[in-house]
C-alpha cells in the first residue's frame, strides 16, 4: 500500500508475493531503478539461472493470483470474503481505504473494538 502511495522501495527480505504483484506494479513505482538493478542483474546472471519465478511475474507485470484464503498466505489483498478465509472478512483499511484488508468478524461486530 505504501509502495504505490509514496513510491517507496519494499525490503526484498521481508515482502510477500501481494508487495510485487499488486494493483501498482513495484517495476513502475521504481522505474529507473529497477532498469539499473535489471541491467546488474543481466551483467552477472546472463543466463538467468538464479531467478526464482516470481521475479520474472514482475518483469512481465503480472497480475495477482486470487483464491479462497490467499490474503492469509500472503499471496493477495483480498477483493472478497472468501481471499480472507473463515470467520473474517474483506473490508476497506482505515488508511489507505482505496485497499482492502481482512478483518475478523468479531471486530466488525463490536465497532472495532475487538470486545465481545
Amino acid at each position: 500500500m505504501t509502495l504505490c502511495k509514496y513510491s517507496a522501495r519494499p525490503s526484498w527480505t521481508f515482502a510477500t508475493n501481494r508487495m510485487f504483484l499488486s494493483s501498482c506494479p513495484l517495476r513502475d513505482t521504481l522505474g529507473a531503478h529497477w532498469d539499473a538493478f535489471e541491467a546488474r542483474r543481466r551483467q552477472f546472471d546472463p543466463a538467468g539461472l538464479f531467478v526464482p519465478p516470481l521475479w520474472g511475474l514482475v518483469e512481465q507485470r503480472a497480475p495477482g493470483v486470487f483464491y479462497a484464503g490467499c490474503a492469509v498466505a500472503g499471496d493477495c489483498f483480498c477483493q472478497e470474503d472468501a481471499h480472507c478465509g473463515p470467520r473474517n472478512k474483506c473490508v476497506p483499511g482505515r488508511v489507505f481505504r482505496e485497499y482492502n484488508v481482512c478483518v475478523a468478524d468479531v471486530w466488525l461486530r463490536d465497532g472495532g473494538t475487538g470486545e465481545l
